[in-house]
This record gives structure tokens, sequence and C-alpha cells, in this order.
């Protein structure tokens, strides 16, 4: 056998062997390859783009079934023991970030020095950051409400979700910062300009979280179906740049910018509630 085969070799050739084993080949790649571009959410049509096809074939597949299929690493049916032990839960993250956010609300308050003197008239000076206050204080409860109401619905975290939750928490934590110099200075122009900068910052990070545990948990999740939904979130994107924007010419117009932003919010975002009890 292998003598009859030395001789179709030496008469066909190296290139004509090698075009028939290229083309035997050529199906079961492709079609493995296509199946591992859809075990992360992505298009056949990526395995035709050179070095980003390997990126792809290097990246971790969603955890979840996705529209292309089911995910051939599922575990089938857990119990909840096995899903407890196997992955990481949201409790401490979630009491962390309830921690460091009490903590945030707590430093803006103690920014408020007791006056000298017993006349309602030496509460004055202290309007610009007790408006201040109160407008942060209202951008932290709507974090922390969005924030619950995101973590009700994870069903796993991971590292990339904890970096990215120290992210958001670290872009609220300069909140005290930027508020109290936006009301020491009566909403002059640079801190309220730095004032917006620091909630665009505080939205980006939040969005961010959200396409990070997306990914996590997958694009078939429960949190995926439940957010696609993004009007909210780009309206706010955009009235935080036109007031940073304004805040070189009227500071007082990129106030009102920031607290249309905080009315849009402060009615609790009902998409994950709506999508939960329409699951049920």
């Amino acid at each position: 056998m292998s003598v009859a085969f030395s001789v179709i070799y030496t008469i066909l050739g190296t290139s004509v062997l090698g075009v028939i084993y290229s083309l035997a080949i050529l199906i079961p790649s492709l079609t493995v390859g296509i199946r591992r571009i859809h075990d992360i959410g992505k298009s056949a049509w990526f395995v035709l783009v050179p070095i980003y096809n390997l990126v792809l074939a290097c990246t971790e597949g969603e955890f979840y079934d996705n529209e292309y299929g089911a995910n051939p690493k599922s575990f089938g049916e857990l119990t909840d023991y096995q899903i407890y032990y196997k992955f990481m839960k949201t409790g401490r993250l979630e009491a962390f970030s309830d921690g460091v956010l009490a903590i945030i609300i707590t430093i803006m308050v103690l920014e408020l020095k007791v006056p000298e003197g017993t006349d309602i008239s030496n509460l004055m000076p202290l309007l610009p950051k007790f408006l201040s206050y109160i407008l942060s204080f209202v951008y932290v409860g709507i974090y922390w409400n969005n924030h619950h109401h995101l973590f009700h619905i994870i069903e796993r975290v991971n590292g990339n979700i904890l970096w990215a939750n120290l992210a958001l928490l670290f872009s609220l934590s300069l909140l005290p910062f930027t508020s109290a110099w936006m009301g020491e200075n009566h909403f002059a122009s640079s801190p309220t300009i730095l004032y917006g900068v620091n909630l665009l910052l505080c939205a980006s990070t939040f969005t961010i979280l959200e396409i990070i545990a997306i990914k996590s948990n997958g694009s078939q999740s429960k949190l995926a179906r439940a957010i696609k939904n993004k009007m909210k979130e780009n309206a706010s994107v955009i009235l935080y740049s036109v007031g940073i924007l304004l805040g070189y010419f009227y500071p007082i117009a990129s106030m009102l910018c920031y607290s249309i932003v905080a009315l849009i919010w402060i009615i609790p975002d009902t998409r994950i509630e709506k999508f939960l009890d329409s699951t049920e």
C-alpha cells in the first residue's frame, strides 16, 4: 500500500496532492470555525476576516445559549446548590457597592458646614451648596436604584464585572468633590463643566458595566433581553454633552440640562421589572 502511494505521489506531484488534501479539509475547517464564531455570539462572516478571526477563535464563548444555538460547554440543568458553588454570586459585590454609596452620601452632607449665628439669614450663603447637594444626592439615589435592579437580574459575576463595577464606584466617588466645588463657587463655569464631565463619566461606566454583564451572561440572557431599549441612556448622554458645552457660556443652562436628566431617571427604571413580570 505504501509502495502504491509512493508511486502516485511521484506521478501526480506534491502540488496535486496538496490541493486534494486542502479541498478535503476545507469544509470541516470552515464548519468548526463558524461554530467557534457562533459560540461567542458573532456572525459566521467574521470567519473570513483575517487576524480578527484568530482573535475571536481565542475568545471565550458565551456561557448561555445564544441566537445561534446551545452552548457546547453547557452543564445542563444545575441545581441551586451547584450554581452557588460553581459561579460567583452577586451578594458581596452588592454589599460592597451599597457601603460605598452610603459613604459617598455621608461625605457630601458633611460639606454642609453649620453656620455661625441663629438667624435664618445665616443659612443663605449655604444655599448654592445645598442645591448642589440635593442634585448630587438624587443622582446617587438614581444610581443605587438602577444598580439594585441591574444586579437583581444578573445571574453570575466574574472578574470583568467586578472591575467594571469598581470603575462605576470610582466615578461616583468623585461626586462629593465636584459637587462641593460647584456649590462653593456658586455654579461658576469651570466647576459646572467639571460636574457635567463627572456625570458623563458615571453614565459611561454604568453603560460599560451593562455591556460587560451582558457579555458575561450571554446575548440571550434575561439582562440582555430586558434592557434592549436604550432611549433613556442615549438621551442622557446627549443632555450631558449639551450641558458641558453650555457651561462655557451659560452655567445655569448646564444645571438645567443636568436636572432634566435627573428627572428622566428619578422614576425608577421599569424595564427589568416589566421583563421579570412578563416571564413569570
